[in-house]
């Protein structure tokens, strides 16, 4: 199921006394942050629970720093802290051709040519590229191992 919405980032903390909030990115482009005027609170499950305007954002090292209209202390931007922020899917950064958000890859189904149906796809892990390659190919082998009751046996996957 794709999403009116896209997530972009996890409220971590408030961040100094004036409401500005420490936001974790859950996005490839952190320069993405810099051009947000309007967003919405969501929960884990992406409900909203209010729109949001931007006053200002900047990035502190792995973080954002946004400040929000109408939050204006501590007080106010620790009661936002663990829900998440999104954007609605028509303001989403536009992807290449041949790509996909991470949300939306969620649910799906993984068939391979000759094993058939491997299952459903319910996470996605960003590592580095060789040991995420790895790591894949050691999933799937485990599901197909689960799929047919067979031991998995992990000493034949090189790190």
């Amino acid at each position: 199921m794709i999403n009116k919405n896209i997530v972009i980032g996890k409220i971590c903390s408030a961040h100094g006394v004036r409401g500005e909030l420490k936001i974790y990115p859950i996005t490839d482009n952190v320069r993405r942050f810099s051009k947000l005027k309007k967003c919405f609170l969501v929960k884990e499950d992406n409900t909203v629970i209010k729109e949001l305007t931007v006053k200002s954002t900047r990035v502190d090292k792995e973080y954002v720093l946004i400040h929000f209209d109408g939050v204006d202390d501590r007080d106010e931007a620790m009661k936002l802290k663990g829900n998440y922020i999104a954007v609605d899917r028509d303001d989403a950064v536009k992807l290449p051709k041949d790509t996909y958000f991470i949300a939306d890859l969620l649910g799906i189904k993984v068939i391979d040519d000759s094993l058939g149906e491997l299952g459903n796809i319910n996470d996605v892990y960003e590592i580095g590229c060789e040991l995420q390659k790895k790591r894949i190919e050691w999933a799937i082998m485990l599901k197909v191992a689960e799929s047919y009751e067979e031991d998995a046996d992990d000493s034949s996957i090189e790190e």
